[in-house]
């Protein structure tokens, strides 16, 4: 627990709350409450929080993609939230996400503005991912932060999953409970 306000209140944290995360955040909760139910903008509010929150963590200091955080702007910030809300989605939705005509993939597309059939490619890629869905999402970061894809590495595959699965698990409970399609 005082490791976890420790960081909340942490300069690395503000900074990036401060200079990237807030932006992307009100944007997207902008289209979120525009074009979701009552029990959407809980599920997708709650990972879009909790996403933000990560990528925090993952460019702080001891984070694990502190190597890149010289290449944080506005933009790829959101980008590497629409990333990551595509696959946060999928993992705690995984048989709502999978139907084509999925009003959760509507809804996710309409909130990170891009098409549905983008949505549901990255969403196939995910499925099909020749390594973990993990490496996939680490691999889609790196892109959205203007790098090369990483040759793979278990161990930073193993690590980074870890991270990100540990910190997501924070929010799982809420997640499973509002669901949509999950009732």
């Amino acid at each position: 627990m005082f490791t976890a306000l420790r960081f909340l209140l942490s300069p690395a944290r503000l900074r990036f709350m401060r200079a990237y995360g807030r932006g992307a955040a009100l944007e997207m909760r902008g289209r979120l409450n525009q074009f979701a139910s009552r029990s959407g903008r809980r599920f997708v509010g709650a990972l879009l929080d909790a996403n933000l929150e990560f990528l925090a963590h993952a460019f702080s200091p001891g984070g694990a993609l502190a190597a890149y955080r010289s290449r944080l702007t506005a933009q790829s910030t959101r980008a590497c939230l629409n990333s990551i809300l595509i696959y946060s989605v999928n993992l705690f939705a995984r048989g709502e996400m999978a139907q084509d005509g999925s009003e959760l993939v509507t809804l996710l597309g309409r909130v990170l503005g891009m098409s549905r059939e983008a949505v549901m490619l990255r969403r196939d890629a995910l499925r099909k991912a020749p390594r973990s869905e993990e490496w996939m999402l680490y691999t889609w970061l790196l892109k959205d932060l203007g790098e090369a894809a990483p040759k793979f590495d278990s161990a930073l595959e193993q690590a980074f999953g870890y991270q990100y699965l540990s910190y997501i698990g924070q929010y799982k409970s809420i997640l499973e409970k509002n669901v949509p399609g999950g009732e």
